[in-house]
């Protein structure tokens, strides 16, 4: 009797041990997977923000910035930084977060990320409100076309802004790329400083917007602004200086609305 009650004892803590076995196997599980997924997390969390803050420095006039930034801001997050691709408006980025303790022989989680500029940097919807086009016409005295001094004027009045160039009394014969329509009187600058700050950065979309809404009866044939171009046939696209590739904010037209006319 008490043999067999000594066997039901024991095997009865077998049954204990190996349940609670069981529980602590699934518990370290569990805290092995939420580790995981929180090293995953912390990667994607930091690869959003390194992006973000790469795209808000493409244009400080140093190509090296936006991805410094990112590796500081990655750092600050618990991240390293791996990949950082730049280009015409957007910022890539890869992020890495070690995995510690039983996980650290599986490497790594990851996180990707891309962004562009804020929301006030881009183009925004506008209906036309200029009637009738004035025509093509001669340069005149003060080195402007028919078309091209319509839109100086329209922008002073309009827009208040009087800060305009790109045209020379009696027309220019330098200070631009070989074959610009500066030198015929069929351009304007309309200069947008300080370049960085987001309300002008605003107001310029506004005014390159404003030009595209009314490019018929302005007879606009192009408009350039922060390193984009608005043609009739494919609309606002990623913009080429002929130059070759530069982080010169004048010439990727970061501080002013250039416009073309026919």
């Amino acid at each position: 009797m008490n043999t067999r009650r000594s066997r039901e004892r024991g095997s009865a803590s077998i049954w204990v041990l190996a349940l609670a076995f069981v529980l602590f196997a699934g518990a370290v599980t569990v805290s092995l997977y939420g580790s995981a997924v929180t090293a995953r997390h912390r990667a994607g969390a930091a690869a959003d923000l390194a992006a973000l803050a790469a795209a808000e420095r493409l244009w400080s006039g140093d190509p090296g910035e936006p991805c410094r930034i990112a590796r500081t801001v990655a750092t600050r997050n618990g991240a390293a930084l791996g990949e950082c691709r730049v280009g015409a408006g957007y910022a890539a980025v890869t992020t890495e977060v070690r995995f510690r303790g039983a996980l650290v022989r599986l490497g790594h989680a990851s996180g990707r990320a891309r962004a562009v500029p804020g929301p006030a940097d881009g183009p925004v919807e506008m209906s036309p409100t200029v009637p009738d086009d004035v025509g093509a016409g001669a340069m005149g005295a003060d080195g402007l076309t028919p078309r091209a001094r319509r839109i100086r004027d329209l922008v002073r009045s309009t827009f208040h802004e009087s800060d305009i160039g790109g045209y020379c009394p009696g027309g220019c014969r330098s200070g631009h790329i070989p074959g610009s329509d500066h030198y015929t009187g069929h351009a304007i600058d309309v200069m947008i400083l300080p370049w960085h700050d987001h309300t002008r950065v605003a107001k310029g979309w506004q005014i390159a917007s404003w030009m595209v809404a009314n490019y018929t009866s302005l007879g606009v044939k192009y408009v350039i602004y922060r390193a984009r171009i608005w043609t009739p046939d494919r609309g606002w696209h990623a913009y080429r200086y002929p130059g070759g590739p530069t982080s010169n904010p004048t010439l990727m037209h970061m501080d002013h609305v250039h416009v073309s006319v026919y």
